[in-house]
């Protein structure tokens, strides 16, 4: 009989009890932890990617840009007096309007863009994120006919919560016959 009554007085329990709840909160909060690392883990993976691809972008974008502007160019200076920001300048002769033709890449320091300055007066950024003034070397192919590689270093940083750095250097020869 006591059996019975005790099972009774079982069934009739209503609620949890204070361990039971304690046990719950420490699971669910537990849980909740697990799921919170793995999601900050998900988004830092996403923003180290897309900075990195960024920063890869905009390397490709300046190299796209400058290839054939150093390739065009008749003359090609490594500096502008009148524009110190300017590390590399072409210049050629325009056969149709018989007019001097030039285009001046600079970089600004202070909000890490380099520009391409056409000598129509326009002006396009080609890239931001560019952490230090490209680096641009000549190297000789042939001293007889005054053949250069020029040999171009470019660094992008892109600095959004996860830093993502791209090096890039490329060379560019000079076209066939000239």
């Amino acid at each position: 009989m006591k059996n019975i009554f005790r099972k009774i007085q079982i069934s009739r329990q209503r609620g949890f009890t204070l361990v039971e709840v304690l046990i719950a909160l420490a699971l669910t909060g537990t849980l909740a932890s697990i799921i919170v690392m793995c999601m900050s883990q998900l988004l830092g993976i996403n923003y180290a990617t897309v900075n990195r691809m960024t920063a890869i972008k905009q390397t490709e974008y300046v190299i796209d840009n400058m290839r054939p502007d150093i390739q065009m160019g008749q003359q090609i200076s490594l500096s502008d007096p009148l524009d110190p920001n300017v590390f590399l300048a072409t210049y050629w002769m325009d056969w149709e309007t018989n007019s001097q033709q030039s285009i001046k890449y600079s970089w600004d320091s202070t909000t890490h863009q380099l520009r391409r300055l056409s000598s129509d007066g326009s002006s396009k950024i080609i890239a931001e994120n560019i952490a230090s003034k490209p680096v641009v070397t000549q190297n000789y192919l042939d001293v007889d006919h005054i053949k250069f590689n020029w040999k171009i270093t470019i660094d992008s940083t892109v600095d959004n919560y996860k830093t993502a750095t791209e090096s890039r250097t490329f060379v560019v020869k000079p076209r066939s016959g000239s």
